[in-house]
């Protein structure tokens, strides 16, 4: 495939609400909460955070974005900004430092010529935090070597 036509496959997605699904469920998975857990923490039901997480449901309103984010113990404009970017938000978040996950998500890119899926984007943010988490010391530098390779093989083929 191209480059033009993966750009074009690209504008005729949602691409701001693919973002809004993946940062949601990768926060979700990050607190280790289940559809349930997350519905407890937020009052919002799980067949709706099921349909954001899905791509299915497309504008949840401020209030549901204010339970989510405070539910997930991030701050309210991670979630907000992913769906609504203006000219001024952006100059002002660049001035912010942010998580690695979070640009990784939010952010359309390339790499060697393609651009990258929400599958790919899932792999990536794995890998950083995989190794992030290593011990890598003599006695398991071995196994976490092989398990990185086996990450970076399945990204590969999300290429």
């Amino acid at each position: 495939m191209n480059k033009e036509a993966v750009t074009d496959s690209w504008s005729r997605e949602d691409k701001g609400q693919g973002d809004f699904a993946l940062l949601l469920k990768h926060y979700r998975k990050l607190r280790n909460f289940t559809l349930k857990d997350l519905e407890d923490a937020s009052g919002v039901s799980q067949s709706y955070i099921h349909r954001l997480e899905s791509g299915k449901r497309t504008s949840p309103t401020l209030e549901k974005l204010l339970q989510l984010s405070k539910a997930l113990r991030i701050p309210d404009s991670v979630l907000i900004s992913t769906i609504i970017k203006t000219s001024a938000e952006d100059a002002n978040e660049e001035r912010k430092a942010k998580m690695l996950s979070d640009v990784l998500i939010q952010n359309q890119y390339y790499v060697g010529g393609r651009a990258i899926s929400m599958e790919a984007k899932q792999l990536l943010i794995q890998i950083v935090e995989y190794i992030a988490d290593a011990e890598w010391s003599p006695k398991s530098k071995m196994r976490e070597m092989y398990e990185l390779s086996e990450l970076i093989d399945q990204l590969k083929k999300a290429m």
